[in-house]
């Protein structure tokens, strides 16, 4: 009786349970659904030297999906790039009979935030696909302390991001061409003001910048466009409270500084509209 038993114990442990959100499991690659115009991600970096590293190590970082309602259909929220490598495998005659996965909510907020939140075996997005996943989270109701807050990034890193995702695309086009740097382009709009006058600014900086010997432009610097500015005097005269503590954060994030955590909590009391005076308060006591 007692072996019956053990023997009914190890049945039931064996016993094949449901998948849980959360959990990882196996699933045929052709079951997996591509969302169109879901993935943030423009640039999906080398797909064939990611490609060869799964051949020869395996999938070591599960994608995320979320299951279609009555299908056998899984739909794509994160690890578009991991996806399409192994795509690219199966097109060129590889075996690779499981995709690892993880399901997740289908909800839309969720799989953006799962866009953002990177792991350490991901490509980063760039700033640019950051941007836009931010930039469609306030569109769903988010504030961008609440966006902050769950990502874990600085509330000045969040405007910023905003303030890029609505600038002209011949902005993101240089920033894309690496003729000039995200930062430079978000320090620009806040001390210009007008997106137009940018834009003429960065082109003047662009044009005047050296040639290098592979035909690519350098890099413009802060420095060269603060003077194409000042020379047209496209600089706004006062800055606001809330914008001097941008640029400073701006500056201590340039030098690599590591204690301005103060500066970040300020400027999230300042852009709150329900902040008290007594947390002000608190934060300097």
């Amino acid at each position: 009786n007692q072996n019956q038993s053990n023997m009914n114990k190890d049945n039931a442990e064996l016993e094949v349970m449901p998948t849980k959100r959360g959990e990882m499991f196996n699933i045929s690659p052709y079951n997996i659904v591509v969302e169109d115009d879901f993935n943030v991600r423009k640039d999906m970096g080398d797909l064939e030297g990611l490609m060869n590293s799964i051949l020869a190590n395996g999938q070591l970082e599960p994608i995320m999906v979320h299951k279609v309602s009555g299908e056998e259909k899984y739909v794509l929220t994160d690890g578009h790039r991991r996806f399409a490598a192994i795509m690219l495998a199966l097109e060129k005659g590889n075996s690779i009979p499981y995709v690892k996965a993880i399901k997740v909510s289908g909800n839309t907020e969720d799989r953006l935030f799962a866009m953002v939140i990177t792991g350490t075996d991901k490509k980063p997005l760039t700033v640019l696909e950051e941007a836009e996943a931010y930039k469609r989270l306030v569109n769903l109701g988010y504030e961008a302390k609440d966006i902050a807050t769950r990502t874990g990034k600085s509330l000045p890193h969040i405007y910023n991001a905003l303030n890029l995702a609505d600038a002209p695309k011949k902005l993101k086009n240089a920033i894309e061409s690496g003729a000039i740097s995200a930062t430079t382009v978000s320090q620009l709009i806040r001390e210009v003001g007008e997106t137009d006058d940018v834009v003429a600014i960065v082109e003047t900086a662009i044009a005047a910048a050296k040639v290098q010997p592979d035909g690519k432009v350098t890099k413009v610097t802060k420095k060269e466009v603060v003077q194409v500015a000042k020379k047209e005097g496209k600089l706004k005269t006062q800055q606001t409270p809330i914008e001097k503590l941008f640029a400073a954060y701006d500056v201590l994030k340039d030098r690599e500084a590591t204690n301005f955590t103060i500066l970040e909590d300020l400027v999230s009391l300042m852009a709150d509209d329900n902040s008290t005076v007594n947390e002000f308060v608190t934060l300097f006591e």
